[in-house]
C-alpha cells in the first residue's frame, strides 16, 4: 500500500480530516435549517444526494467570474473548514466583495491561520459555536448597514494584503531582511 510521507498515521489523519470536513459542513446547514432559515443555497458536490439538502443544492460552481458572482450575490458566505481559516473561499469571497464569516479554529490547530493577515472580529467575522453562528447569521442578515460595513472592511484588508501585487511587495520587503540576518551570523531555517 502506498501512503505519502507518514504511513498509517498520515492515512488516519487524512481520513479524519476528510470525514470531519464532510460532516461539519452538514452540521452547519442543519443548524440553519433547524433554526428556521430557508433562503439557503448550497454550492458544492453531493448536496443533492441528501433529501434534507436537495432543495437547496446548487451544484458545483465554476471558478472565476461565475464563482465571483455567486459570492457577490450571497448575503453571507460561510467558512466551514476544520483545519484552516485561510481557505481559498475566504480570499475569493472577500476579494469578490462578499460578507465572509469563518468558523473559529484555535491558532495552534490552524494549518494556515487567517488571523496572521486579517484581524479577527475587526476585518473578519468569526463564529465560535452553534449559538454564536446562529446569532451572528441573524444579526448580519437583519442589519444591512453593519453587514455592508464588514464587507467593505474585509475587502479593503484583503486587497491591501492578499493580491499578487501586495504579496510580492511584501516578499520584496522581507528578502533584504532575511539576507541581512544571514550575513550577520544568522542562518536560513525553515
Amino acid at each position: 500500500m502506498y501512503c505519502r510521507g507518514g504511513g498509517v498515521d498520515w492515512l488516519a489523519e487524512d481520513m479524519y480530516k476528510q470525514y470531519n470536513q464532510r460532516v461539519y459542513r452538514q452540521v452547519l446547514v442543519d443548524w440553519l435549517l433547524d433554526a428556521g432559515f430557508k433562503k439557503i443555497k448550497l454550492w458544492g458536490k453531493d448536496w443533492q444526494k441528501y433529501s434534507r439538502y436537495a432543495d437547496y443544492a446548487m451544484g458545483v460552481a465554476e471558478n472565476g467570474e461565475t464563482l465571483s458572482k455567486i459570492y457577490q450575490s450571497s448575503k453571507i458566505v460561510v467558512g466551514n473548514n476544520v483545519h484552516t481559516t485561510a481557505a481559498a473561499r475566504a480570499w475569493e469571497a472577500m476579494l469578490s466583495g462578499a460578507f465572509y464569516m469563518s468558523n473559529y479554529i484555535p491558532p495552534e490547530e490552524d494549518a494556515v491561520d487567517i488571523r496572521k493577515i486579517i484581524k479577527a472580529n475587526e476585518e473578519l467575522v468569526m463564529f465560535y459555536d452553534k449559538e454564536d453562528f446562529l446569532q451572528k447569521t441573524e444579526y448580519y442578515l437583519t442589519h444591512e448597514k453593519e453587514r455592508q460595513k464588514m464587507i467593505e472592511i474585509g475587502r479593503r484588508a484583503a486587497l491591501e494584503r492578499m493580491t499578487y501585487d501586495s504579496l510580492m511587495n511584501r516578499v520584496m520587503e522581507e528578502i533584504p531582511k532575511v539576507l541581512e540576518n544571514c550575513r550577520g551570523g544568522g542562518s536560513l531555517e525553515k
